[in-house]
């Protein structure tokens, strides 16, 4: 738990056919059916994979931003913030519009602020949750990791 945000990390990853565009719309492979169906029989679980959409849907009806999911090396993480950023009491997300008035690469980002900050923080805590709420965009949304990506401010 941090003051901005609830972070959830689960050890495994994604299994089976799951990929993160998949969350919530299709059901999921299941490492032990055995155990998923007793759970289920028990009532100890639904298991109908309706808790991606449930998050989603309790996220958006108390007007806070969608969660973020993220899995990598064996990981699966959901981030879920506590708040919307205001751009008003946040400089750094100012900036970050401000600069990106045309759009910027990860490099350029980087170089704005060396010394100041890491890119993995910028990215973690600036990037990544202004583009889940559409205050920044990407050049090449159908390839979000692309090296020729680009960011820049959604007129709003």
């Amino acid at each position: 738990m941090f003051t901005d945000r609830f972070e959830i990390e689960n050890p495994g990853g994604l299994y089976g056919r799951m990929t993160l565009d998949r969350l919530g719309k299709f059901a999921a492979d299941t490492r032990n059916p055995a155990i998923a169906n007793a759970m289920e029989v028990l009532g100890e679980t639904e298991n109908r994979y309706s808790g991606i959409p449930t998050i989603i849907s309790a996220m958006e009806e108390h007007g806070l931003p969608e969660p973020i999911f993220e899995s990598d090396r064996g990981i699966f993480k959901v981030t879920l913030y506590k708040s919307r950023a205001n751009t008003a009491t946040d400089p750094v997300m100012t900036e970050i519009l401000n600069f990106c008035r045309t759009p910027k690469s990860r490099a350029e980002l980087e170089a704005l602020f060396k010394g100041r900050l890491t890119i993995a923080y910028v990215m973690e805590r600036y990037v990544k949750p202004m583009t889940q709420n559409k205050q920044l965009a990407l050049t090449i949304p159908d390839k979000p990791k692309s090296k020729n990506q680009r960011y820049y401010t959604v007129n709003s």
